[in-house]
């Protein structure tokens, strides 16, 4: 899977120092299926028929924002 950078998610196409290059390109592999996972959810009938697996990909999405948030400095994350 190409990484792409998508909008509203963070971009981490730069990767960081101290950070080996197979785990840069899981973490953006890791990514882009939950994003394309997301994408599912945004229907309120497909998300209340699946909860269980909605609040698991909440879980997922928030244990790679943290990674993200202690791997990436902020001045990559956010630039202008």
């Amino acid at each position: 899977m190409n990484y792409a950078p998508t909008n509203g998610f963070f971009d981490l196409t730069e990767k960081p120092k101290g950070m080996t290059t197979a785990t840069h390109k899981k973490l953006q592999n890791m990514q882009m299926v939950l994003i394309a996972e997301a994408e599912k959810y945004k229907d309120p009938v497909f998300r209340q028929n699946n909860w269980v697996n909605f609040e698991k990909l909440r879980e997922y999405m928030a244990r790679l924002q943290s990674i993200i948030l202690s791997y990436w400095p902020h001045e990559m994350l956010f630039k202008r």
